[in-house]
């Protein structure tokens, strides 16, 4: 299911090469999102435990609410691992670093409470947003500039399903949204930190 074709300049990347990017970059943040949110369940089901003697029902909302988002990421992540098998392409060398830095960052934010925890969802799914995005731009110019891959099942496919992704993936943006992150300490900064960090992740894992 190669898409090679040798209609690009002198200094364009492949569109091979690009399309392997796209799915190593992606597979790479479904599989970081996961550990993500991994983190964020294991910390509040620490905070749930330690504060049952108070009744207090918003960590069980929260539970579910973030299994729900975490349950949403695996058929991405399994779409992009699934893709990346048939075309033989190899996945981003940080996985290791994304597991750990992925679960470390979901349990920290997770163990200071709600509002960080969507915090950290809000500020990584606005770049996610944008990012793919970005990529249905680049597919769909690869196949208006070449009639060859207007049938193209791979490429439609990869299409379509990264629309879909980006709807999920702002879905889980509004729902962060709605517990007011905006309102806790150093709002400003921490967003701006995890929405630098979410790009250098994706900068770095199209190369490495």
């Amino acid at each position: 299911m190669h898409i090679s074709n040798n209609s690009y300049l002198p200094g364009d990347k492949p569109h091979e090469k690009i399309i392997d990017e796209i799915i190593r970059v992606d597979h790479s943040g479904e599989y970081g999102a996961q550990k993500i949110y991994q983190g964020q369940i294991l910390a509040t089901k620490h905070l749930k435990k330690l504060c049952r003697k108070f009744n207090d029902t918003k960590y069980d909302r929260l539970i579910n609410i973030l299994q729900k988002m975490y349950d949403s990421e695996i058929p991405h992540y399994e779409f992009f691992q699934n893709l990346m098998n048939v075309r033989k392409s190899r996945p981003s060398l940080m996985l290791p670093v994304w597991s750990v830095f992925g679960f470390l960052t979901g349990y920290l934010t997770g163990i200071v409470g709600e509002k960080s925890a969507m915090a950290l969802t809000v500020g990584v799914e606005d770049i996610i947003g944008h990012h793919y995005n970005e990529q249905l731009q680049i597919v769909k110019n690869i196949i208006d500039k070449n009639k060859k891959l207007n049938n193209n099942i791979l490429l439609h496919e990869l299409y379509s399903k990264i629309k879909q992704f980006m709807h999920d993936e702002l879905e889980h943006l509004n729902i962060g949204i709605q517990y007011n992150t905006e309102k806790i300490c150093g709002y400003f900064y921490f967003n701006m930190l995890v929405k630098s960090i979410t790009k250098i992740a994706i900068s770095i894992a199209k190369n490495v």
